[in-house]
């Protein structure tokens, strides 16, 4: 074979090879870039790498801007350099959505909670998002399977409509410096409400004009969630408000509340700037890291395992998640599963807990490092955040953030007994009734 022949079978069968590793395309089909072929029967991956895609995220406060760009912006930028990310801050309401919409706003992402969610579909941005998360590979099955059932509970219980990447964790947060002057011993893990509200008279004072109170439990309908108590019955669509066990909670807050020097500087329910600010010995609630790094330098405090009840001992709040939502009217869904993904990947998961922000993977070394790249929190008990359970989700219901927002003034009125419980239940139940009958017109 003459030496024009021998180069010309070589070129031809390199040109073969490149051919068969996918070198083109072909019929217009979706150019898949760093992609693995779909198997057969598998939807193609239609996210296209070589062009430019610009997406939007409504927010309502659930990131900073520092977490939105190291946990969200950066992450995808180093993944998928096409795609840009553009934040739009919107601030709470119940009609948040229905505002953006009605200034012909168009998003295909946003950050929302599951205990907030009945906005969400109330707005018709909720769309069944299993389908394409296993389009993209996105496995959920290695989110704690409790943040999974609350969102799927929230999203009506028959799929997802949104996805957790970051959830709440439940303790006592305690200012070791007024236990100290006090000569009051720190809380221990496992202690009841009620253990925790006798230690809180011995912290209830007034020192050189000073005003302390002893403990914060936060709000009420928190509290009540510990023992599964919803505000509004999903099975009925009425209010849930008026039973004994609602009766129960409300008189042991009473109980805090009359503790002689409490009601006199009191604000409102789990007003957390109290205890930032060294007023409140004790505060009960959910993750207030990102404030206590304000005052870091200023506060000296510590954790203890989150109160309990002695019928539900170990258990915290509901659980509370935030979630990312593609929505029913984004234009670039494939681009925006791009984002869900990098979000809940490992490693964007561990560099959210090393730096205290509560991750939602089962993986035991991303739990493990929570807080690891935090000064603040060096020596502190971080293990309370593990010893208490979230109590199960309620079904939820299209009229549950307006009830909340209804129940917020009447706790004022019965913690400051300007109105007593039986009255203010009664009241607040037929107000509940009469928001959940207005929403079916």
């Amino acid at each position: 074979m003459n030496r024009k022949w021998k180069s010309f079978i070589a070129t031809l069968a390199f040109a073969m090879i490149m051919s068969g590793c996918g070198g083109g395309s072909s019929g217009g089909s979706a150019v898949r870039t760093g992609e693995e072929s779909p198997k057969p029967g598998e939807p193609a991956d239609e996210f296209d790498r070589s062009k430019p895609v610009t997406l939007k995220i409504v927010d309502t406060g659930l990131v900073t801007d520092e977490e939105f760009q190291r946990f969200v912006v950066e992450p995808v930028k180093k993944k998928y350099p096409n795609i840009t990310l553009e934040l739009v801050r919107q601030k709470y309401s119940v009609d948040r959505y229905e505002l953006l919409l009605a200034k012909g706003e168009k998003f295909d992402l946003l950050f929302e909670a599951n205990l907030l969610f009945d906005d969400v579909i109330t707005a018709k941005l909720a769309d069944n998002m299993e389908p394409m998360l296993k389009k993209h590979k996105i496995d959920t099955s290695k989110i704690e399977q409790v943040a999974l059932d609350s969102f799927k509970i929230a999203s009506g219980g028959q799929y997802l409509s949104g996805v957790p990447f970051t959830r709440h964790f439940n303790v006592l947060y305690y200012n070791k410096d007024l236990f100290d002057k006090f000569g009051v011993a720190y809380p221990k893990d496992g202690m009841t409400w009620q253990e925790t509200i006798e230690l809180a008279r011995k912290l209830t004072r007034t020192i050189d004009g000073n005003a302390y109170r002893g403990f914060d439990p936060d709000h009420v309908f928190r509290v009540a969630s510990t023992l599964g108590l919803p505000i509004i019955d999903a099975k009925t669509q009425k209010s849930a408000v008026a039973g004994e066990k609602w009766k129960e909670i409300y008189e042991m807050y009473k109980t805090l509340y009359e503790i002689p020097g409490y009601k006199e500087n009191f604000v409102s329910p789990g007003n957390y700037g109290e205890f930032t600010k060294g007023k409140v010995a004790m505060f009960a609630g959910i993750n207030l890291l990102p404030y206590i790094s304000k005052v870091s330098d200023q506060l000296n405090w510590d954790m203890a395992a989150f109160p309990s009840f002695k019928e539900a001992p170990g258990i915290g709040h509901e659980f509370d998640g935030h979630g990312i939502v593609v929505t029913s009217i984004s234009e670039n869904k494939d681009a925006a599963y791009k984002v869900v993904e990098v979000l809940l990947s490992e490693e964007t998961q561990l560099d959210m807990s090393q730096n205290a922000k509560m991750p939602v993977l089962k993986d035991a070394k991303v739990r493990e490092e929570f807080g690891k790249n935090v000064a603040y929190l060096k020596g502190k008990n971080i293990q309370a955040i593990y010893k208490s359970t979230p109590a199960k989700s309620h079904v939820s219901t299209l009229f549950d953030s307006k009830a909340r927002t209804a129940m917020n003034k009447y706790n004022t009125e019965v913690l400051k007994g300007t109105k007593d419980i039986n009255t203010a239940l009664r009241q607040m139940d037929e107000e509940i009734n009469k928001i959940i009958a207005e929403g079916k017109k």
